[in-house]
């Protein structure tokens, strides 16, 4: 790793620059609703965890992870929902750094496989994932609901 890096447990304060990596990877969200999505991925602990990269004392990667039981497997399964690492730090080793601070993590959890998410359009992401030992498996079809379709949402 070229970086020298801290990784720690994201921290409500770690909204604006999660923000901004979110924005990077073209999911932009607001500092409040980064605070509120940490605040609630903590109150779900220890099955969930959300970590940042700190180099400099600048948040500049984040990863989060979540184990979950499921009826087909006979331990729970990892997933690692989201990894980004800021364009100005990319190759110095910090996803590298964060997938194995997950798969520890996810590890610990007593997970035998850990499954990630990327976008289609993320070939170089694909490929990242490739030399760390994961294979494409399957195909993932998502449904995207409506605001006003959401319970509780108005």
């Amino acid at each position: 790793m070229h970086a020298t890096v801290e990784i720690r447990q994201a921290q409500e304060d770690d909204s604006e620059p999660i923000s901004g990596l979110m924005s990077e990877m073209g999911h932009p969200l607001d500092r409040e609703t980064v605070s509120a999505n940490v605040r609630a991925i903590r109150e779900l602990a220890p099955r969930y965890g959300t970590f940042v990269a700190v180099k400099d004392r600048s948040v500049v990667g984040v990863v989060s992870a979540f184990a979950s039981p499921v009826l087909h497997r006979p331990h729970s399964v990892g997933r690692v929902s989201v990894l980004a690492v800021s364009r100005a730090f990319t190759g110095q080793g910090i996803g590298t750094a964060l997938l194995l601070w997950a798969e520890a993590f996810l590890r610990d959890l007593g997970c035998s496989r850990i499954e990630v998410t990327s976008a289609a359009h993320r070939h170089e992401a694909h490929e990242f994932y490739r030399c760390r030992g994961y294979a494409q498996q399957g195909v993932r079809f998502a449904r995207e609901f409506e605001e006003q379709d959401l319970a509780g949402s108005g």
